[in-house]
């Protein structure tokens, strides 16, 4: 059961990444949000979190498998201010970035 689990999750995920190879959601966020994307390489991949002023808040580096999306879920971030921040996936092929929104309660 677990197994058929994890497949239809994976099923799940990649069909939220049919349009856009790059998602962040909730966006706006309150105090929590996911990120989901489908590496370009299977090589290391880094998950980074800027604020506007460029000051890095966040970065893990992640291993992932070349075309099946990975889920990052993000909750340690809950005492940043409302604000911009911006999300960025990185690997040998390049950079991506995506705007994030922390909105006020």
């Amino acid at each position: 059961y677990e197994y058929l689990e994890k497949k239809r999750i994976q099923r799940e995920l990649e069909n939220l990444l049919a349009e856009d190879d790059f998602k962040i959601f909730p966006n706006p966020f309150y105090s929590s949000f996911n990120i989901v994307f489908l590496p370009k390489t299977a090589d290391k991949n880094f998950v980074q979190i800027t604020d506007t002023y460029g000051r890095i808040l966040f970065r893990e580096y992640v291993n992932v498998t070349e075309g099946r999306a990975f889920h990052l879920p993000v909750h340690q971030l809950n005492g940043m201010p409302a604000g911009i921040y911006f999300i960025t996936i990185g690997d040998a092929k390049g950079i991506r970035t995506k705007k994030l929104v922390k909105a006020r309660f």
